[in-house]
């Protein structure tokens, strides 16, 4: 008899959960989940163990580890990507190498899979080699080292390695990743004709210096050799 009683009491009773704000009751029928979710009660908070009921909720879901935290509990984040509300354990901490998005956050999903950063297919295992999402999908010249898919080869590869990769490669390199790595190549050969032209500059002035001393020196002589003859005539 005290089983039968015991069952119907755990499955009737009024109060199985209490909601932390209101302090209503509601009852394990009313609070159970089915496949849609939580009929009327938020679920339980991750650090204080607590629960809402719709009405007084103040719980956010951090879409990374998929828990509730109360509000208070937890200075919940929004991802900069999918804008979803992220706990701070869940908040990447790896950063764009182009510094483009500074003070931008992105959740480990959006990092991990729905490329909010992108690494090189090359340097990529290298710590600080990420590229951001806006960085490269910019079509900005001023942004040449953020990572491109080649369609040619197929390769994804940041600018500095596809600089280096066209460089080395030369004549037998990729017309698609050439094609993305002109702007750093013309860059860097614009670069080498201006030192190339100061060196000759500094080397045209260093002739002239010497023209002059050597025009010097010849007067010099010419007037030695005139003051001499004086003196032999004398």
């Amino acid at each position: 008899m005290l089983e039968i009683f015991a069952i119907v009491k755990h499955e009737y009773a009024t109060q199985d959960v209490t909601c932390y704000d209101c302090m209503r009751h509601y009852c394990r029928n009313c609070v159970a989940e089915d496949e849609v979710g939580t009929y009327c009660m938020s679920d339980v908070c991750g650090i204080c163990n607590r629960r809402y009921c719709f009405n007084c909720s103040r719980e956010w879901n951090c879409l990374g580890c998929d828990r509730f935290f109360c509000v208070e509990c937890m200075d919940m984040k929004e991802c900069d990507k999918c804008y979803q509300n992220t706990c701070l354990k869940c908040i990447s901490n790896r950063k764009c190498r182009n510094n483009c998005c500074e003070g931008k956050i992105w959740c480990e999903v959006c990092v991990e899979y729905d490329g909010a950063l992108i690494r090189c297919g090359n340097c990529g295992t290298n710590v600080g080699t990420d590229y951001c999402y806006l960085c490269c999908d910019s079509n900005s010249d001023d942004v040449i080292h953020s990572i491109d898919h080649c369609g040619e080869c197929g390769e994804n590869l940041c600018g500095v390695c596809r600089v280096i990769k066209c460089k080395e490669e030369m004549r037998n390199s990729c017309t698609g990743c050439y094609r993305f790595a002109f702007p750093a190549l013309l860059e860097d050969k614009e670069r080498q004709i201006q030192e190339m032209q100061t060196e000759i500059d500094k080397q045209r002035n260093e002739i002239d210096q010497l023209k002059r001393e050597v025009e010097d020196l010849t007067g010099e002589l010419v007037e030695l050799k005139d003051m001499k003859a004086e003196q032999n005539s004398e």
